[in-house]
């Protein structure tokens, strides 16, 4: 609990714009001390790829505990004030945990505590950094890169940080799309540390999400000489997709995988993404089959992955299956790129009628609102797809998809900057999409289908 004297204190941070951030025991605590960088905490609003976690609504919180002081001080309420005594023994007066902690809770209890019994010991703090990375991962939640760059504060702004921080750096970084800063950091840390097999395989996704491929290619060659040849070969796969081997590279990487045994000693997290990646691929095919059960094997590994439910639910809507994305996504409405996906599902059955989707309309609209005033740039591609396909305003779509590509051309980038295009009748606009296309020799039936409007008077 706080005192009175350290929720003053923190009012003054506030109103000083040092910040705040919330830990795991819903306190708040000053920017800075127990972890968050306010600038970074400003940013966030994934809640992706994406939630809503505005500073308005923080500040909302500290009204109320101000509030909540003043009507005590005044006398409306009092902290000596006669002990409260239930009216009956059958009153309930707490309800405790039911379930025991899962492992991964109690491993980051456990690692918080010895953190906060030595903030510079740098072995515990890169393993709890390494954890709630990978709950903001699991959680599609940014509030947790921000924790974990809080616990690597004592070393993060050092000119040469050690590689175990290094690494973790450019991984948030990365999440965050700074990719500038994301490669500056695997640069170095490949220059000390050339066998890092972690560093290059985020280093040929970078350059695969920005549509470098012969980087990422260069990066894949030299991923290979230091990883499982199966981690390998679905780097490669991945972009032979898209550039022109979309056949092979997924005829290749589904016999590899469906190799007798060659899951056994597959961790969990890499099967996975193999099998995330073969649903995509087999989609960009028209595999509808293929893909369908890629899906849902990757589903029976991790059903509430945020990445696969997005992946997920837009091959079923592409296919017109519109009622099991809403049977899938509807308890995921915090997710605002799964809560965008459930929306135009709703959108296009109706199935509760008009009064759901509009309102998960006006939560969207709210939320993406809320990240441009804090200048949060992470999720352009999901907010120019809800401009365009909820909101039917072509124009801002177009925007945000044209500034979009500038940062990440993935297929889905692609798509939304020649349906923006399409729609507000600005063909030219789409002319960066049509040559990457052209180029790579990308091999995707629904950007074919865009792509072919072209040609049509």
């Amino acid at each position: 609990m706080l005192s009175w004297a350290e929720v003053y204190d923190k009012t003054i941070h506030m109103r000083n714009g040092r910040g705040f951030h919330t830990s795991d025991d819903f306190c708040l605590t000053p920017a800075g001390q127990t972890g968050a960088n306010p600038i970074l905490f400003s940013k966030m609003n994934r809640s992706p790829l994406f939630r809503r976690r505005s500073r308005r609504g923080a500040l909302e919180i500290l009204r109320d505990i101000s509030i909540l002081g003043l009507w005590l001080a005044f006398g409306f309420g009092s902290l000596s004030a006669a002990p409260f005594t239930p009216k009956s023994d059958s009153q309930v007066l707490e309800t405790l945990r039911t379930r025991p902690l899962a492992p991964v809770d109690r491993e980051l209890r456990r690692l918080r505590a010895l953190q906060r019994a030595s903030p510079n010991d740098i072995t515990n703090a890169v393993a709890l950094a390494g954890v709630m990375i990978g709950r903001a991962r699991a959680e599609a939640d940014p509030r947790w890169l921000s924790q974990a760059q809080g616990v690597l504060l004592p070393w993060w702004t050092n000119t040469v940080p050690p590689n175990a921080v290094l690494f973790h750096r450019a991984t948030i970084r990365q999440s965050l799309h700074d990719f500038d800063g994301a490669l500056a950091d695997l640069r170095t840390l490949l220059q000390r540390d050339p066998a890092h097999g972690g560093a290059w395989l985020a280093k040929t996704t970078i350059h695969t999400v920005r549509a470098e491929y012969p980087a990422a290619r260069s990066a894949c060659f030299q991923l290979a000489r230091h990883i499982d040849d199966l981690t390998a070969l679905g780097a490669v796969a991945q972009i032979g997709s898209l550039t022109g081997d979309a056949p092979r590279s997924y005829h290749r990487l589904r016999d590899r995988w469906e190799r007798p045994n060659s899951a056994r000693g597959v961790d969990s997290e890499r099967a996975l993404w193999i099998l995330t990646q073969l649903g995509e691929m087999a989609g960009r095919l028209g595999l509808i089959a293929d893909a369908e059960s890629h899906f849902q094997a990757a589903l029976q590994i991790a059903p509430s992955d945020p990445y696969l439910l997005g992946a997920y639910s837009d091959f079923l809507l592409d296919s017109g299956k519109l009622e099991p994305v809403v049977d899938l996504l509807w308890r995921y409405t915090r997710v605002d790129a799964l809560l965008l996906r459930l929306t135009e599902a709703e959108s296009r059955t109706r199935r509760n009628g008009d009064s759901e989707w509009r309102k998960h309309v006006q939560i969207l609209h709210d939320r993406f609102s809320d990240a441009a005033q804090r200048g949060d740039v992470v999720h352009r591609r999901e907010e120019a797809r809800f401009r365009l396909h909820l909101e039917n305003d072509a124009d801002a779509a177009l925007a945000l998809a044209r500034d979009n590509w500038k940062v990440q051309r993935e297929p889905a980038d692609a798509r939304i900057f020649l349906e923006a295009a399409w729609a507000s009748q600005k063909p030219d606009a789409a002319d960066p999409v049509l040559e990457w296309r052209q180029s790579n020799h990308v091999e995707d039936l629904v950007l074919d289908r865009l792509a072919g409007r072209e040609s049509k008077p």
